[in-house]
């Protein structure tokens, strides 16, 4: 066995104390990396849509550079704990001015308190940090919203592509529909109008926008016809 002197050991103990600050910092460098590449999105604000059922919350974030992102992960919480639970990832979806970005949670307890945070997905798919915690309390009915419910239906036919409305049980209008395709169905059941919008963006259909929004499950809703901004053209009817 070799012994080694106190000046030797010192010298030596310093080298390992040396590399094991080499070997600290390099993994600091590398997880730095990971984290610049993929930013925690900012100015995480929390409103509510334009009118509504009430128990909605729509949240709106920016992020410096949309190019390296594939997704953004949703998280939620409420009063109880500081726990927040994952409860949407989809691609890039909403985007109103090329950086704002949004999300309309649906069917929450209205007067119970929420909390959110967001985090975005590289293109390599893995998660960056996640955005400043913003909590609300979920609204009740916004914009006289129960008073204008009384006697109206909508019923939309998949079968025959068709939607009819009707008041008090009478037919008032009657036109041609483009129900969800086979990758996107649209659901069925009996449902209620949630919330409305002046403007979403669909993210399943390559950013058209979607005008006159009615959102009757969770990231699901009726719109006019789709307009193209990257064409400035309205989807036509022939084309439904």
């Amino acid at each position: 066995m070799r012994h080694f002197g106190t000046k030797q050991l010192k010298i030596i103990l310093s080298l390992v104390i040396v590399l094991a600050l080499g070997l600290a910092f390099s993994g600091i460098s590398s997880m730095a990396t990971v984290v610049e590449g993929v930013l925690a999105p900012r100015d995480l604000a929390l409103s509510e849509p334009d009118s509504s059922l009430g128990g909605c919350i729509k949240l709106s974030w920016s992020y410096p550079d949309l190019g390296e992102v594939f997704a953004f992960r949703v998280y939620r919480g409420d009063g109880r704990s500081e726990e927040i639970e994952l409860i949407s990832e989809q691609p890039l979806w909403d985007r109103i001015d090329g950086s704002r970005l949004e999300y309309v949670d649906v069917e929450l307890d209205s007067d119970s308190y929420y909390r959110y945070a967001v985090s975005a997905v590289g293109l390599d798919g893995r998660e960056g940090l996640k955005s400043q915690v913003v909590g609300m309390v979920a609204p009740g009915p916004k914009g006289g919203y129960r008073a204008t419910l009384a006697g109206k239906r909508i019923i939309i036919s998949i079968a025959d592509q068709t939607i009819y409305f009707l008041e008090n049980e009478h037919l008032i209008k009657k036109h041609l529909v483009s129900t969800g395709v086979d990758s996107y169905p649209t659901p069925t059941g009996v449902f209620s109008i949630l919330y409305h919008e002046y403007l979403l963006i669909s993210k399943e259909y390559g950013g058209a926008y979607c005008y006159w929004w009615m959102g009757f499950a969770p990231d699901t809703g009726m719109h006019a016809l789709p307009y193209n901004p990257g064409s400035g053209t309205w989807t036509g009817g022939s084309r439904l």
